[in-house]
């Protein structure tokens, strides 16, 4: 019978001959040998097993290390690893693309030497934080492309790499491009940048101000939003020429003159055709000013004026959005000279309709409307007033001598030297013809009596030159009968007032003229 090995062995050296064993230890020993067996049978079945299960996780493994490096290859970030010698242990496609660096060439090298300009100061730092066991996050990196010269900007995330004891072998960066929703998100600040600008602007147009204030401000809006101190609004006088108004800053804070060859032909090119002269059509303005813009001011149809910019400090041409805001801003800078142009329209309309067109005094209804205000106050202070009726002696004998316009001289003179001598708070207006009211704030009789002696002597102290048909000069005298009526001693309303005053001057005619007369208690009663 053939034993198993080790119970051979153990019989042998048990000096034994299982043939001669007694049966009941043949037994025996038949039993150990089929447990010797068994066993033999269950450790290969084990071992079968265990070489089994090593294959199917060497294979796993390498499934896992293929999902890996295809989520590495693929990524849409770029993906970096040093180890803890600081080099470079994976490079993944995008790196390459960001960088132009072949992963062959930087793997196993430090980044430092192959590529020294993406360790910036925060990225040195991050990655011995990082190999510390300390995550690191770097936020709007900015990279600038050696090749394009373009500027890039990334979110850095570092995270430490660990064995499966937990021990730190090297650290990892993900390099998350964020340019695009940057500039996305700079050029919706500048959006909003420039819609607050023009809508500050644009209220400012309904706002009580000076035009040279809001045309400044717009100027130097246009500046602040574009980044540069190299700017002018420039406003054409009324036949065309180069200028009325000059508003700069940077370069341009000199008013334009023909010394600036370039300058001036382009700003009358822009006059010329209405259209925006740029940098990249025409040569340089001035010398260190490589880029800039004007854009034409109309006013209807007109170029009234130019807005020009420019950058003396960069090569980048304007962008078209640039452009626009500088066009939107012309806009309102003619907006501006419009209003401006109708405020001065309406001033005059309203002038004409206050003030009489000869004397350049109020006229009739507005010198009417103020007696009716100073009445008001005084009804509300208690207050008294005075109303004087001025009349020109001898008017139509003056017309009739030397003619209508030497009796428009009289008329002129007469209201500057009434004009001139009133107290401040009193008023003076051409009733019609040769009358003129004088109103009294707050006098008393004896006030009123002393300020119109005054206004009559001043009035008669010097003739009025005139010169004759012969062209040799003469003197024409001047004097005025003037009658004062006092509120609320001689009329409690306007009309009354007026009534009194002009029976007053009729008075002081009667008495021989050149003189004041107050109202008599006949005449008060008669008005």
């Amino acid at each position: 019978m053939t034993w198993h090995p080790l119970l051979a062995r153990q019989l042998r050296r048990a000096q034994l001959d299982a043939a001669e064993v007694a049966q009941p230890y043949r037994d025996l020993f038949a039993t150990i040998d089929a447990a010797y067996q068994q066993f033999d049978a269950e450790r290969a079945l084990l071992e079968r097993t265990m070489d089994l299960n090593t294959e199917e996780q060497q294979h796993v493994h390498s499934e896992m290390r293929a999902v890996y490096e295809r989520l590495i290859v693929s990524s849409l970030d770029g993906i970096f690893a040093i180890d803890l010698d600081g080099c470079c242990t994976v490079w993944n496609p995008v790196m390459e693309r960001l960088t132009n660096i072949n992963r062959l060439k930087i793997l196993y090298q430090s980044p430092a030497k192959v590529f020294p300009q993406l360790l910036t100061p925060a990225m040195v730092l991050a990655c011995q934080e990082v190999l510390t066991g300390k995550p690191v996050f770097i936020k709007d990196a900015a990279y600038r492309d050696a090749h394009s010269g373009h500027e890039r900007f990334f979110d850095i995330q570092f995270t430490p790499l660990r064995k499966e004891s937990g021990a730190i072998i090297g650290g990892l960066g993900v390099m998350h491009d964020i340019t695009q929703r940057k500039v996305t998100h700079e050029a919706q600040q500048r959006q909003y940048a420039y819609l607050d600008a023009i809508q500050e602007m644009a209220l400012r147009l309904n706002s009580p101000g000076e035009l040279a204030e809001l045309l400044a401000a717009i100027t130097q809006r246009v500046g602040l939003l574009l980044a540069t101190d190299d700017v002018f609004l420039t406003v054409f006088d009324a036949d065309g020429s180069l200028v009325a108004r000059h508003y700069g800053f940077g370069v341009f804070g000199a008013a334009i003159d023909a010394t600036q060859e370039s300058l001036v032909a382009g700003i009358a090119e822009v006059q010329r055709t209405g259209l925006p002269q740029l940098s990249n059509t025409v040569p340089p303005l001035l010398r260190g000013v490589p880029q800039w813009a004007i854009v034409p001011v109309f006013h209807g149809v007109h170029v009234a004026g130019v807005l020009g910019v420019a950058r003396a400090s960069s090569a980048a041409p304007f962008e078209v959005g640039e452009i626009a805001v500088v066009r939107q801003l012309a806009q309102l800078a003619a907006i501006a000279l419009q209003q401006d142009a109708l405020n001065a329209a309406n001033a005059r309309l309203a002038s004409l309709a206050t003030t009489d067109p000869l004397t350049g005094l109020p006229n009739h209804r507005d010198i009417l409307d103020h007696l009716e205000l100073m009445l008001g106050e005084c009804r509300q202070q208690a207050q008294s007033c005075a109303v004087l009726f001025v009349d020109i002696d001898h008017f139509k004998t003056i017309n009739d001598t030397w003619g209508h316009r030497a009796g428009d001289a009289v008329l002129r003179e007469v209201s500057q030297r009434l004009a001139y001598t009133i107290r401040r708070d009193d008023a003076v207006g051409r009733y019609g013809g040769e009358e003129f009211l004088v109103l009294l704030q707050n006098v008393t009789p004896d006030e009123a009596a002393r300020i119109a002696e005054d206004l009559r002597a001043v009035l008669c102290a010097q003739p009025v030159p005139w010169p004759t048909p012969h062209g040799l000069p003469t003197a024409i005298d001047i004097s005025a009968s003037m009658g004062i009526a006092l509120y609320p001693h001689h009329g409690l309303t306007r009309d009354k007032l007026i009534e009194a005053a002009d029976a007053a001057m009729y008075r002081a005619k009667r008495e021989g003229r050149n003189r004041a007369c107050f109202v008599t208690s006949a005449t008060a009663k008669a008005a």
